[in-house]
């Protein structure tokens, strides 16, 4: 879960963009939505900011100084552009912040995506991650020009991996992933090919 980078198809789509978020526009499973992150999920986000773990797994740079828990924070409040796309993962009735979810895509990549997640302790060992992944990779399949999602996941980074395994996704070696403190890091690569897309 090293990225983390709307819903319903788009008729705004054009390759290589994730078409924008409104918040009347959501990704919905059958316990969660995926909406955009609002201003008023900030005392959550800096309650998840205090976990160790997001903070090994997420934050750009791994200490954890109040720096750079605001600055993880920051990042999750950045809206979504035209390479990427954050989710909030809510509760599907009262909108409560469960964790997020991201999709990106690389320029001149239009047809491979990278997604990232993480979910608040309180909320683990329930489901969600499972099935914010599940909605994203149906949705980026169906409605997108996307022929591959790919997740990034660290080595000892056991729940997400199990994660990606019941979401279908098939781990294919190790790399070093660029982070944006400019160095990189080893980890993972998981891949889930879409119906009909080249092997």
């Amino acid at each position: 879960m090293p990225n983390p980078h709307t819903a319903a198809g788009s008729s705004t789509w054009q390759s290589g963009c994730v078409p924008a978020l409104s918040p009347s526009r959501v990704l919905v499973g059958p316990t969660i939505r995926l909406r955009s992150i609002r201003s008023d999920d900030q005392p959550a986000l800096r309650l998840a900011a205090e976990d160790s773990a997001i903070q090994k797994y997420c934050f750009p740079n791994p200490e954890p100084t109040e720096v750079n828990k605001e600055q993880w924070v920051r990042l999750q409040l950045h809206p979504s552009d035209a390479q990427t796309a954050r989710f909030a993962i809510a509760d599907h009735e009262d909108e409560a912040l469960y964790g997020a979810i991201s999709l990106h895509i690389e320029v001149g990549k239009p047809t491979i995506a990278e997604s990232g997640f993480w979910i608040a302790p309180e909320f683990r060992q329930r489901g969600f991650a499972l099935e914010a992944v599940e909605v994203i990779v149906d949705w980026v399949f169906r409605d997108l020009e996307i022929e591959r999602m790919e997740l990034f996941i660290d080595f000892d980074n056991l729940g997400s991996q199990s994660v990606a395994t019941r979401a279908g996704f098939q781990h294919h070696g190790d790399v070093s992933y660029p982070i944006p403190t400019g160095v990189t890091r080893d980890v993972q690569r998981w891949i889930r090919e879409g119906v009909g897309s080249p092997s």
